[in-house]
């Protein structure tokens, strides 16, 4: 199977074997930027262009299951730290941990109004393989890194 999410508001899944369409959301009426797998597969989670993240259950996807506000902008990029844990990246440039189930906003990761600098929303993450680290790179091409060592 392959979960599909573009700016149209729609999750799809497809399945590769049968090459044809599994399921389909319910239009979200908004765009879905980015999509994690998370809870040993469970749930399929889906951030937005309102920031919010959308959670679907595993063949159920339909319409989202729940969803956990606590964004002031767009979720342009998420990350899976662990089966609990989901890094994301807003519009306003910060990062922050988010618990899936029970569903909040864990911590924030980076501030950039520390800077005295203009602040650039995020386009891309990673985390270093041993998950000490985590990477961003915003908009005006800056990488930062941010020590993670305490996220758990």
């Amino acid at each position: 199977m392959l979960v599909a999410a573009g700016c149209d508001g729609y999750l799809g899944v497809w399945d590769l074997r049968k090459k044809g369409l599994f399921a389909l959301s319910d239009n979200l009426e908004e765009e879905i930027h980015s999509i994690s797998l998370q809870k040993n597969g469970k749930k399929v989670i889906a951030s937005s262009s309102e920031g919010i993240i959308n959670l679907f259950s595993w063949g159920d996807f339909g319409d989202c299951n729940d969803r956990i506000p606590g964004h002031p902008g767009s979720i342009d990029w998420m990350v899976k730290y662990d089966e609990d844990i989901v890094i994301t990246g807003c519009e306003d440039g910060i990062l922050r941990a988010v618990s899936i189930l029970p569903n909040k906003v864990i911590s924030i990761l980076g501030d950039p109004l520390d800077a005295e600098d203009e602040v650039f929303g995020i386009t891309k993450i990673s985390l270093s393989h041993d998950r000490m680290l985590v990477a961003s790179v915003t908009l005006d091409d800056a990488v930062k890194l941010i020590d993670i060592s305490n996220l758990k």
